[in-house]
């Protein structure tokens, strides 16, 4: 199993960037006989980040700001970023993350440490099987484009996941995958614990894998949320909990074409049930596709898709549906200069909590960004990544759309081999 920490996520997407590595899909590599062994690896860097933001309070420009004069930033963030394996015998500890502390020089209220971390071991207790236990955290600062509030924007989420995931692979090709996470969110400031969360995920698969013709599998999830803060203190629903129960099944496809391209594709039905009367259900389809192209040369390119349903730590929110769609290029110009640029589209639908009735609740949102990076002295110990994005929301309520502009520049000394 792969474990990939993203460098850092924002409040309502937070959750799915915890759970998406641990619940990989069945993969034709993952159907052989016998699990490939981890090798030994200590990497270790050390380096900061420097970035302006155009627009770093999240806010249309004909609104009003409680955040005082400026809109922009200037923001430090020194780092310490490690992706540890140590084998022993057939097992393996393993450790992936990055921490850090985010410094402004107009908005110091948001200073705060970020977090974001991977640790957990990886047990083959017979031949054919893997067994996976990995604990997630993730700590920050609320991100101004998630607070559709007017209250105070100075709030530090902290998601915990737990996970274990047991996977093993027959002779004939037979796959089987068993999965559990729980996940426990909170947040700093006392008028967001209505926000905090608690959610608990089973998921399984079975699937048969052949050489030439990829890997099919056939999956199954079931979820439930609740919100232990929200609860109606009298009428019928008094007691009764906020939250939602998520079921969803279909089937999975994975092939490899020649030794260059490479696509996935999930396909499948998906039913989320609010446990509070007056919150609408949702049943429709859920989906993911990821293509990539790699000419083992200098040139990767990747396109995805998914649509799937979320818990988030958003205000007066029980459940939301999130469509996005990602498309990126790479291209090594030489062996230590590297050019990358892609575009993302998201857009999310959320359904509101009849405990909380906020006037100007945001039901939906529409974001795209585009993004460049050029990484150059990426063979040798030091790194420098230049970074640019530029990123637009429009919202059905108006005062949530802003647009911004981020330029960055990050310089990183990497230790280990």
């Amino acid at each position: 199993m792969r474990i990939h920490v993203p460098p850092r996520c924002t409040a309502p997407l937070a959750l799915a960037c915890a759970m998406g590595p641990l619940f990989l899909p069945l993969s034709a590599a993952s159907a052989q006989m016998a699990p490939v062994l981890d090798q030994r690896r200590i990497h270790i860097s050390l380096g900061a980040q420097g970035q302006y933001d155009s627009n770093s309070v999240r806010r249309t420009g004909d609104a009003p700001s409680a955040f005082g004069p400026h809109r922009d930033d200037f923001i430090l963030e020194p780092r310490a970023t490690a992706d540890i394996v140590l084998p022993v015998g057939r097992q393996a500890a393993f450790l992936q993350g990055s921490a850090g502390y985010r410094f402004h020089a107009y908005h110091d209220f948001l200073d705060r440490e970020t977090l974001n971390a991977t640790a957990g071991l990886r047990l083959r207790p017979i031949r054919p099987c893997t067994a996976n236990l990995a604990t997630i955290l993730v700590r920050q600062q609320s991100d101004l484009a998630n607070i559709f509030d007017t209250l105070d924007p100075k709030n530090t989420e902290t998601i915990a996941t737990g996970a274990v995931d047991l996977r093993c692979a027959a002779a004939a090709g037979l796959s089987t995958q068993l999965g559990y996470q729980r996940t426990r969110a909170t947040n700093s400031a006392p008028v967001r614990a209505s926000n905090e969360y608690e959610s608990q995920n089973v998921t399984g698969a079975i699937g048969v894998s052949r050489q030439t013709l990829g890997a099919l599998s056939v999956y199954g999830a079931y979820g439930t949320t609740r919100y232990p803060n929200r609860r109606p203190l009298n009428g019928p629903q008094s007691g009764r909990e906020d939250g939602a129960k998520i079921t969803s099944a279909g089937l999975r496809y994975e092939r490899q074409i020649g030794t260059r391209l490479t696509g996935e594709l999930s396909g499948g039905y998906m039913k989320v049930q609010p446990r509070l009367p007056g919150v609408p259900a949702f049943q429709g389809a859920s989906w993911s596709a990821d293509l990539s192209y790699d000419s083992r040369n200098r040139f990767v390119a990747r396109l995805g898709a998914s649509r799937t349903a979320q818990p988030s730590n958003l205000v007066g929110e029980s459940y939301g549906i999130a469509t996005s769609y990602q498309a990126s290029l790479e291209y090594a110009v030489t062996p230590r200069l590297r050019l990358r640029t892609g575009l993302s589209y998201a857009r999310r639908r959320f359904e509101q909590s009849p405990l909380y009735q906020l006037p100007s609740f945001n039901s939906r949102d529409r974001t795209i960004s585009v993004y460049a990076r050029l990484t150059a002295g990426n063979v040798g110990p030091v790194a420098i990544v230049f970074d640019a994005v530029r990123e637009h929301r429009n919202a059905a309520v108006l005062v949530y759309n802003y647009g911004s502009t981020r330029l960055g520049v990050t310089a990183t000394y990497r230790f280990g081999r």
